[in-house]
């Protein structure tokens, strides 16, 4: 006789397994609306009047760290080796280099300084 019940792979977990998952999927949910809320922030930056530099470096500052958190939740980089987190330390000095070099030009540009 033919079993007319689907299977799912939660049938296979066991009551611990399936409590994981079940946290893991909260964590993530709960990752998801705080990229959510940071996105609103920054469109919200738009609206709110400062000068155009104050602006930039705003969004600039949400994206690196939605970024952030993006990385190390999604790519699972919380329980990385030790390695890969003087990587990203290097990277991100570099990356804050870059973006100060960047405003420097800007600001000589436009005759700021």
């Amino acid at each position: 006789m033919a079993d007319n019940h689907p299977h799912t792979p939660e049938a296979d977990l066991t009551h611990e397994e399936a409590a994981e998952v079940h946290t893991h999927v909260r964590h993530y949910w709960k990752t998801f609306w705080v990229l959510s809320l940071m996105t609103v922030v920054m469109f919200g930056c738009y609206f709110i009047p400062m000068p155009a530099a104050a602006n930039e470096i705003a969004v600039l500052g949400i994206t690196a760290l939605k970024s952030v958190i993006a990385a190390f939740f999604f790519m699972h980089l919380i329980g990385a080796r030790k390695f890969v987190h003087q990587v990203l330390v290097f990277t991100a000095i570099f990356t804050v280099f870059l973006l100060g070099l960047s405003l420097l030009a800007f600001m000589d540009h436009t005759h700021v300084l």
